[in-house]
């Protein structure tokens, strides 16, 4: 199996997930590891974990699974969608996010039992039926990371996107030139600060909202 993502609760407990419905977790800071998978072969992308009792994994086929007693069990919630969700966070047990392909973006406030779209469409698009400029404007979103009001969101072709209102709206940012075909995919954020990472090296900070580049400039808005 191939884990893709790992969320340490404290020194001693982490949560790890990857293919094959592969769902891990260890309470002795490595040591040992218990295998939770779920019985089907879907892909898990992320997890998160925002209290010891709530946490969430998203995954391919618009997969989002849920706990609420620590990862004893975990439950299927209905999203609307079956494109591949890679990215989750959540800045308290009830209010999340999750971001996917074709520039998904999508919002829970009662812990994942309902969501709304931010960004992007629920329906599943034909390969076939994308051309270059419209994979352009929807590229796959990779990453998502919201604490307290601010945001950032992270994808292909240059995508980032960044909030200031607790991820009530986002403001996308268009990067130089030379960069904007970079594909993003990390990002993380504390407070008010943070960084994304993507491809040849590419590295930016987020400070409150703005987009910081390496040799002192600043990325502009975007008119999408």
């Amino acid at each position: 199996k191939h884990l893709f993502n790992v969320d340490a609760l404290d020194a001693n407990t982490a949560w790890v997930v990857g293919d094959w419905g592969a769902i891990e977790t260890t309470h002795d800071g490595g040591a040992t590891w218990t295998d939770r998978s779920l019985e089907n072969d879907v892909v898990l992308y992320d997890v998160v974990f925002p209290d010891r009792r709530h946490g969430y994994i998203a995954g391919e086929f618009g997969t989002i699974l849920a706990t609420t007693d620590g990862g004893e069990t975990w439950e299927k919630r209905e999203v609307g969608t079956e494109k591949t969700l890679f990215g989750l966070s959540f800045s308290t047990p009830e209010k999340g996010w999750a971001v996917g392909i074709d520039g998904l973006i999508l919002r829970t406030r009662d812990g994942g039992r309902t969501w709304d779209v931010q960004r992007g469409s629920e329906q599943a698009e034909q390969l076939d039926e994308l051309g270059f400029m419209e994979t352009l404007k929807n590229p796959g979103f990779y990453d998502v990371r919201v604490s307290g009001q601010y945001g950032v969101v992270v994808g292909d072709t240059g995508s980032l996107l960044t909030t200031t209102d607790g991820g009530e709206t986002w403001t996308r940012y268009a990067l130089p030139e030379k960069q904007r075909l970079v594909w993003m995919r990390g990002a993380s954020l504390a407070g008010e600060h943070g960084f994304v990472v993507g491809a040849n090296g590419f590295s930016a900070a987020i400070d409150r909202g703005r987009v910081l580049l390496p040799g002192g400039g600043t990325a502009t808005v975007s008119e999408d």
